[in-house]
């Protein structure tokens, strides 16, 4: 079996609830990538390529975990809010 391997597109720095400073990777499945297809998505983790899954909301600044914990792009207008 196969192993998915992801690339490593970029990160951004998020705040979470307790105003701690997080990092959200941003990775893609390489074997989608390269195969021509261009309707792949961008997978989200928090702090590392494996970390937990972070969930995007109607809100482009604005992510979810799986727990619940809301993190905010650092520096957007809804961190103020």
């Amino acid at each position: 079996m196969n192993k998915t391997k992801r690339e490593f597109i970029g990160s951004f720095t998020v705040i979470n609830d307790r105003q701690e400073i997080r990092k959200i990777v941003v990775s893609q499945d390489i074997i989608t990538h390269y195969s021509g297809n261009t309707r792949h998505s961008k997978n989200l983790h928090l702090d590392t390529i494996d970390g937990v899954e972070v969930y995007k909301t109607q809100d482009p600044d604005v992510f979810r975990l799986p727990d619940g914990t809301t993190l905010r792009r650092k520096g957007s207008r809804s961190q103020s809010e």
